[in-house]
């Protein structure tokens, strides 16, 4: 029974689900490509073919469920903001001098959501927790 519900809860989220492409036509996963690795440092690529938007309401809250197919969700912890990530490994030296820069190829303007909150992860054989939310 809750295969069945969950099936069916997957196919009317699938309905309300809104696709913002980014215009990446060849992609249709995130990726992460290595473009330069020295032993000084390393250039990164990473390309975001789009975005999925679906609508979902908890306890009279409204909330947008953000996916990006090649990425896995990520928060703090329970109840702060579920967001996409992409991660990769990387090695370092013992004692490195790590900085990041990001230069954004295009920005897309979504408006004003609030993202769906990470849920606590129940244990095998656990009723499934309360709705957890942290307001910011």
């Amino acid at each position: 029974m809750k295969t069945t519900v969950f099936v069916l809860l997957i196919l009317c989220g699938a309905l309300f689900a809104d696709w913002i492409d980014f215009g990446f036509n060849t992609l249709d996963h995130a990726t992460v490509t290595v473009i330069e690795s020295t032993p000084s440092g390393m250039v990164i690529d990473v390309m975001i073919p789009g975005i999925g938007l679906t609508e979902t309401t908890e306890d009279g809250l409204d909330f947008t469920i953000l996916n990006v197919p090649g990425m896995t969700i990520s928060a703090l912890e329970p109840g702060y903001p579920q967001l996409p990530k992409v991660s990769f490994l990387a090695a370092l030296p013992e004692n490195p001098s790590v900085t990041f820069t990001v230069e954004s190829m295009k920005t897309v303007e979504i408006g004003q959501i609030t993202p769906y909150p990470m849920q606590p992860i129940p244990y095998d054989n656990d009723d499934l927790p309360p709705f957890t939310y942290v307001p910011s």
